[in-house]
């Protein structure tokens, strides 16, 4: 048997609101796979945060020894946020959490305000 519920226009008002409150939300994660946990190790390394810490897209700490052999580094400036957001866009990952949002820019910017900070590397390693 179907139930049949009424809604008033405000209710709809306040249910379609709630949707799209937690689709705003929801899109401060990079992708699915970042929110539920399913970012595998794949070819890419970040550098940031002090001299030897490299990072793979899980955000775990690697071996600066891991990343020696590889085929392409990128490095981003403290004017480069827009070219950071465009190149780690395809590469599911944990870093840059917040995309292109101004929390997202401002934890970027926040880096290179530090005494002597360390530039932002993205190298893909060879072989993958």
């Amino acid at each position: 048997m179907k139930k049949v519920i009424k809604l008033t226009e405000s209710d709809l008002a306040r249910i379609v609101k709630r949707v799209i409150k937690e689709n705003d939300d929801y899109t401060l994660y990079p992708s699915d796979s970042w929110y539920s946990g399913n970012i595998k190790k794949g070819p890419y390394r970040i550098h940031q945060w002090g001299p030897d810490s490299w990072f793979d897209e899980t955000d775990s700490s690697v071996s600066p020894d891991e990343i020696e052999d590889f085929e392409e580094e990128v490095e981003f400036g403290p004017d480069d946020f827009g070219k950071f957001i465009e190149y780690t866009r395809s590469i599911p990952n944990r870093w840059d959490t917040a995309r292109s949002t101004q929390l997202g820019k401002d934890y970027y910017d926040r880096h290179y305000k530090q005494k002597n900070p360390v530039p932002i590397k993205i190298r893909k390693l060879r072989g993958f």
